[in-house]
C-alpha cells in the first residue's frame, strides 16, 4: 500500500492547481502470504480510483471510489474491499466479455427493481421459488439466467449478492460492479 500512497502523493503535488477529476488505474495483487497490495497500473487496470481535484488540493472522492470505500458505515479496510471484489468475481467471473455482460444485466435489473426489490428477488433465487409479482418475476428470471452461467451458479450467486448488498448496500455494490466490469471488459 505504501507504493500506491507515495504515487498518489506525487500525483497530488504534480496536479496542484488543477480543477477536475482524475482517474487512476490500479491493480490488486495477492501475495503468497495472502495479503493484498495495490499498485498503479501501467496499462489496462482491474480497478480504478477517481479523485475530484480542485482549489489546488486533491481530495479522495469517496462516494465514487469503489476501491477505497467511504468512512460512512461498513468495513472499508483494504482486506474487506478486496474480499468483496473477490466475491463479485465468484459471481460474474473475472473481467472479460462474458462476465461484463453478466454484470451489465445485474446493473439493469437492480436499476429496475431497486434495493428492496433486488433483495426479494435474491431471496427467491436462493429458495428456488418464483414470484407472483410480474416485475419481480421478470427480474428473477433475468438474474437466474445470468447467475446460472456464472462461476457460482444461481443459488450460490444469489446468496453472495444478497450478502454483499445487505452488508454494503446496493449503491456501493453497483459502484464496485460498474468499475470492475466497466464497458463490458
Amino acid at each position: 500500500m505504501g507504493d500506491l500512497m507515495e504515487a498518489m502523493q506525487a500525483l497530488r503535488d504534480e496536479l496542484a492547481g488543477f480543477d477536475g477529476e482524475v482517474t487512476l488505474g490500479i491493480d490488486a495483487h495477492r501475495g503468497e502470504d495472502g495479503r493484498w497490495s495495490w499498485r498503479l497500473a501501467s496499462g489496462p487496470a482491474s480497478h480504478s480510483l477517481r479523485w475530484a481535484l480542485g482549489h489546488g488540493v486533491a481530495q479522495r472522492k469517496d462516494a465514487a471510489s469503489p476501491v477505497l470505500g467511504s468512512a460512512a458505515g461498513g468495513d472499508w479496510s483494504e482486506a474487506a474491499i478486496a474480499d468483496a471484489l473477490g466475491q463479485l468475481d465468484a459471481v460474474f467471473g473475472p473481467p472479460g466479455f462474458d462476465s461484463g455482460a453478466r454484470a451489465t444485466v445485474f446493473r439493469e435489473v437492480a436499476a429496475d427493481v431497486g434495493e428492496e426489490g433486488l433483495t426479494r428477488v435474491l431471496e427467491l433465487l436462493q429458495r428456488g421459488q418464483a414470484s407472483e409479482e410480474p416485475d419481480l418475476e421478470r427480474a428473477r428470471h433475468g438474474l437466474a439466467r445470468l447467475l446460472e452461467r456464472g462461476p457460482s451458479g444461481s443459488r450460490e450467486g444469489a446468496r453472495i449478492l444478497g450478502r454483499l448488498v445487505g452488508r454494503h448496500g446496493l449503491d456501493r455494490v453497483l459502484d464496485w460492479v460498474g468499475t470492475r466490469w466497466r464497458f463490458g471488459t
